[in-house]
């Protein structure tokens, strides 16, 4: 009779749809229904917060090699998926600068712990890469937290979102809008913020003409940012607040001009520009963790 055991290196099933996909996206989760009902079936077994060979994030878990599990199984399936995070070379990691995983780690509570983004002092996010990812974490930036307070988002993460400071967020891609990875619901959604608005090419269309304040909305915004590639960030000197400012002095995000050649790759025209954030996150996509021989 065929047997199968699962392991897993956290302590629940389920993956990328428990710690990958947003919270206001119900319907999306609503397939593991299906695995919970493969669960029930006699002859599979789960087995969580146990790591197989390859070093863990969850302290949690128990490590086992790889070796011990050969003689107790007739064959082995990996599905591990990708998970480590691929860095934009002229980006390295820093207080200035995390890859999307982190963020999304956060606002799902993934078991590993990613620091707590300090968005009470953060004005301005750009996000490296214009795929779902992108506009997932944007969304969930810009989105009211009494309107994600309706869907499966933990306390500590609706507790800072409701003291950001986030103002504006700067979604950058090498290429043009038709090579642009999203999808058209996620952008729809981003569309239809009712606590931000999209910039138009020109943000003085933004300023009424009456000298009357801006409302919430007016006032957080996004963009999508086209043909910009970067090239480099330069913190700054000193990044606490200054005297009677609660958001931290702004990095700059060098940005090099882009075109597409004949075959659609993305090449420098040679002009060049600064885009000033108080946040850059790389969503450039994952490989696979290393496994043992």
């Amino acid at each position: 009779m065929l047997k199968i055991h699962m392991y897993d290196r956290l302590w629940a099933p389920h993956g990328l749809v428990r710690y990958g996909v947003a919270p206001d996206h119900p319907e999306v989760k609503n397939c593991t229904h299906k695995f919970d009902d493969a669960a029930e079936d006699p002859r599979l077994r789960f087995f969580g917060n146990v790591n197989i060979d390859t070093p863990s994030q969850n302290p949690d878990a128990v490590t086992l090699p790889l070796t011990s599990l050969l003689q107790h199984y007739t064959h082995l399936l990996f599905s591990t998926g990708c998970t480590v995070p691929v860095l934009h070379s002229a980006l390295p990691p820093s207080s200035y600068c995390v890859p999307a995983l982190s963020l999304v780690h956060w606002y799902t509570q993934h078991p590993s712990r990613p620091p707590t983004p300090p968005l009470e002092n953060i004005s301005h996010v750009t996000l490296i890469g214009q795929g779902n990812v992108s506009l997932d974490i944007a969304r969930m930036l810009l989105t009211p937290p009494s309107e994600l307070a309706k869907y499966d988002v933990p306390a500590p993460v609706l507790d800072v979102l409701s003291r950001s400071a986030v103002e504006h967020v700067s979604i950058v891609g090498r290429r043009g809008l038709f090579q642009a990875a999203f999808t058209t619901k996620e952008l729809r959604e981003m569309m239809n913020l009712t606590d931000a608005s999209m910039a138009p090419l020109d943000p003085a269309v933004l300023q009424p003409n009456d000298g009357a304040a801006l409302t919430r909305q007016q006032s957080r915004t996004w963009s999508l940012d086209f043909f910009r590639s970067p090239t480099g960030l330069i913190l700054p000197d000193d990044p606490a607040s200054p005297p009677g400012s609660n958001t931290r002095p702004p990095a700059h995000l060098t940005l090099a001009h882009t075109m597409l050649d004949p075959s659609s790759r993305a090449v420098p025209t040679g002009a060049t520009s600064t885009l000033p954030t108080s946040l850059v996150v790389t969503s450039l996509g994952h490989r696979a963790e290393p496994s043992a021989p």
